[in-house]
């Protein structure tokens, strides 16, 4: 399983062709999902910015798509990340820290545009 970030979420709704190679490549080995955060995220762009075609594209996009939510399990490993990260100084976003999250509680990589953000999160496989 891969999970897809926001960024890759828009990018692939707007036909970005490197982006829907790269997803076409990763479905032939692995199933791709997101997470309840990246659902969330995409949908806010959406609903403020997209024509009615446009949402109703976004939202069929999105239910061919598995996505993860969260439990205690996760919602320790982002508490964990959440703590590291701002010790560190470092810190992401809670957002971001959650996606980051519940990716390495499931051992899930994680395919984004924005790996130097995500980097600082040492246990998160990114694509």
């Amino acid at each position: 399983m891969v999970v897809l970030d926001t960024d890759v979420l828009i990018e692939f709704s707007k036909g970005n062709s490197k982006v829907e190679k790269r997803i076409k490549q990763l479905q032939q080995v692995e199933e791709i999902s997101t997470t309840i955060f990246n659902l969330e995220e995409y949908l806010f762009g959406i609903f403020k910015n997209g024509q009615r075609e446009e949402i109703e594209e976004g939202k069929k996009f999105l239910n061919r798509i598995k996505h993860y939510d969260y439990t205690k399990k996760e919602l320790e490993t982002i508490t964990k990340i959440r703590v590291k990260l701002e010790k560190e100084g470092k810190k992401i976003g809670p957002y971001d820290e959650c996606i980051a999250g519940i990716c390495v509680s499931k051992n899930e990589p994680l395919f984004t545009l924005n790996k130097k953000h995500f980097e600082r999160v040492k246990e998160l496989k990114l694509i």
